[in-house]
C-alpha cells in the first residue's frame, strides 16, 4: 500500500525507523531593471510631443541584477482606460549585463488625447 506523499511508511515488523525531510528550492530568475526608457521617434531621437496618429516608438536599455542569464518582457499598459498596449520579449540578457532594444520598438500611435503609460520589466 503506497502512502501519500511525504508520509513514511512504517518498516515491515517494525517501529517506523523512517525520516522525512522538507526541501525548498527557490527559482533563480532574472532581477531587470531600467537603465534607458524613453519615448522616441523611429531613428531614437527622444521626443515628448507626438501629433494624434504618429508612431510612438520606444528607446529601452534593460540590465540584469540577477544571479543567471534571464530573458525579459516589457509590457506597456494605457493608465487610463487599462489596456495592455503592447507586450515585447528580449533576447537573453547575462548577470551583470545590459540589452538594448535595438532598433527601438514601435510601441503603437499616438491617441488623440495624453497618453499616459506604464511601462513593467519582469523576468
Amino acid at each position: 500500500m503506497a502512502a501519500p506523499f511525504g508520509v513514511p511508511l512504517p518498516e515491515a515488523g517494525g517501529s517506523g525507523g523512517s525520516e522525512v525531510k522538507t526541501l525548498s528550492l527557490t527559482l533563480s530568475t532574472g532581477n531587470f531593471k531600467f537603465v534607458t526608457l524613453a519615448a522616441v521617434d523611429s531613428k531614437g531621437v527622444a521626443r515628448s510631443y507626438y501629433a494624434s496618429g504618429e508612431p510612438v516608438y520606444l528607446k529601452v536599455t534593460i540590465r540584469n541584477d540577477g544571479a543567471v542569464d534571464a530573458t525579459a518582457i516589457i509590457k506597456i499598459t494605457d493608465v487610463d482606460t487599462a489596456a495592455v498596449v503592447t507586450s515585447i520579449g528580449t533576447g537573453v540578457c547575462a548577470p551583470t549585463a545590459s540589452l538594448t532594444l535595438d532598433p527601438p520598438p514601435k510601441i503603437g500611435t499616438m491617441p488623440n488625447r495624453n497618453w499616459n503609460l506604464k511601462v513593467e520589466v519582469t523576468p
